[in-house]
């Protein structure tokens, strides 16, 4: 049993991580080396389906026509920042469903604080590992399997 967020959640031990329920992610970065890093640790970890958009105006584009579970989105963009890309996600009932992590390079706390406060479902201080995606990845499946059962 695994404590989150005061919610006991039984998490059936199926012998495959919890993550593997996202079937499509979108990686949302301004930097295309960034893009194709995350790209590869994501196909690394075998998740089917990997998008990629630069800025948060594609990933909207992408979401209007494309199913997805789980977008990755870097808070320092140029034009629509990765805060604002949350804000109109969450707005969109379409979109709701869809788990949100939010990543950047910033140390300034009262940044991440922000982004959890506006409704985003974890985030990933840059650079980061195989090993902590994976990791903010499960809480990430686990939080949002809380959610749907209650």
């Amino acid at each position: 049993m695994e404590e989150i967020v005061g919610v006991d959640i039984f998490v059936e031990d199926t012998g495959r991580d919890p993550y593997l329920t996202f079937r499509s992610t979108l990686v949302v970065d301004d930097s295309s080396s960034t893009r194709k890093i995350i790209f590869k640790m994501l196909r690394g970890l075998d998740l089917p389906q990997v998008f990629e958009a630069a800025s948060a105006a594609d990933a909207f584009a992408l979401m209007h026509n494309t199913r997805i579970d789980l977008v990755i989105a870097d808070i320092n963009m140029p034009d629509i920042d990765g805060l604002k890309l949350l804000a109109a996600i969450r707005s969109k009932p379409a979109f709701a469903e869809a788990t949100v992590l939010l990543m950047t390079a910033s140390r300034q706390t009262n940044l991440v604080a922000e982004a959890l406060a506006a409704g985003a479902d974890g985030y990933l201080l840059k650079p980061f590992s195989s090993e902590q995606l994976k990791s903010t990845l499960n809480r990430a499946a686990i939080r949002r399997a809380a959610k749907a059962a209650g």
